[in-house]
């Protein structure tokens, strides 16, 4: 029996849903984490982190940051262990990605 569709899939038939651009979902992420307090060298931390698999996805002919996927933010962590960043660094990139795609869910893009 075929899953029924929820009334969040149905869509007009010329609905194409608009990809967002990495810069202003980067922007949001930042406003809204200076609007929640957080302090500018966490702020910049973000920033350079999404920043940085941002430029790798472009410079590997991968997806922006809105439609990628675990797998691509895996191949960027593995080229940053491949580089010679030391784990704990690597670390820091993971749980600033982790909480913009957090803030990307919870906002809907």
């Amino acid at each position: 029996m075929p899953a029924k569709r929820s009334s969040s899939d149905v869509r007009a038939p010329n609905f194409q849903p608009q990809v967002i651009s990495d810069e202003p979902l980067i922007r949001g992420f930042l406003l809204s984490m200076g609007a929640s307090g957080r302090k500018e060298k966490t702020i910049h931390i973000y920033e350079e982190s999404i920043r940085m698999l941002s430029d790798f996805a472009r410079s590997s002919n991968l997806p922006g940051l809105a439609t990628m996927d675990r797998n691509h933010v895996r191949q960027w962590l593995h080229s940053l262990h491949q580089k010679g960043n030391k784990p704990a660094t690597v670390s820091v990139r993971y749980r600033s990605l982790h909480r913009f795609f957090n803030w990307c869910v919870k906002e809907g893009d």
